[in-house]
């Protein structure tokens, strides 16, 4: 069992590319059926008819299980500080930032002033820190860098770094080790790079760094049936305390949400 902080119903039940997804009570029932604690709702902009208040209504038909987290759908710097002030009016308590689907290369200052919006009202960013795609989208300014500096001028922001960096997965994790308001989510990046040399960094710090970690699905990327073969054979020696933190309570815990 482990608490999923990434995961994507939609309202249509469709996914990207006009993939099959699920809806809320589908991927309630789906995610029951395997024993999954309780789950991030995330939103994407344009996915799956995403519309922040319909998103919060079905996820408030399973608040024991979702904890619904809201797209940023905006491209401009001051749409996005209102419409996060409309996020808030619904009762979301986090927003997520996508960059890619966004079509957007944040400067430093714009994600000041993102994660200082949130910092005061409450809410947590969900960062994808995942930056791979068409030559044409990729920003000439390292990411990392232009995270840094935003996280210096709002450093009590919570963040959780969505796919915790990808193939840069030790570097994130080396910035959330001195840094208590920010969580690794393992989503994509445990199963996208399957028997490469990633396999040993997670395993690094699954033994080393338990208490900084989440693990996410994705879903519906990745099937809970093969994230669990996969989660059994890099924890096999893993002692007891420190699963429990990596699979439900750091989550848990960072997020708030009971257990």
């Amino acid at each position: 069992m482990f608490y999923d902080t990434l995961t994507h119903p939609t309202l249509n039940g469709m996914w990207i590319d006009d993939r099959k997804g699920q809806t809320f009570s589908e991927l309630y029932d789906y995610a029951i059926k395997n024993d999954i604690a309780g789950s991030c709702a995330v939103g994407l902009p344009n996915i799956g008819d995403y519309n922040h208040k319909k998103f919060m209504n079905e996820s408030t038909k399973f608040s024991d299980f979702f904890y619904p987290v809201a797209a940023i759908t905006k491209k401009n710097i001051d749409e996005i500080i209102m419409e996060i002030d409309e996020i808030e009016s619904y009762g979301f308590q986090a927003i997520k930032i996508h960059p890619r689907f966004l079509g957007i290369n944040f400067t430093s200052k714009d994600l000041t002033s993102i994660f200082e919006k949130c910092f005061r009202k409450n809410l947590v960013v969900f960062y994808c820190s995942y930056y791979h795609c068409n030559i044409s989208k990729i920003s000439t300014s390292d990411p990392y860098w232009t995270l840094i500096e935003a996280l210096k001028n709002s450093p009590d922001t919570k963040i959780v770094l969505l796919h915790g960096g990808g193939i840069e997965l030790l570097k994130y994790a080396e910035l959330a080790r001195f840094n208590s308001n920010i969580l690794i989510d393992l989503s994509l990046t445990l199963m996208k790079y399957d028997r490469s040399s990633i396999d040993n960094d997670i395993q690094f710090l699954f033994n080393n760094f338990d208490q900084r970690i989440s693990i996410g699905s994705d879903h519906p990327e990745w099937e809970y049936k093969k994230i669990k073969q996969k989660l059994k054979l890099l924890t096999e020696d893993l002692d007891h305390k420190k699963m429990n933190n990596i699979l439900k309570d750091n989550a848990q815990n960072f997020l708030g949400v009971k257990k």
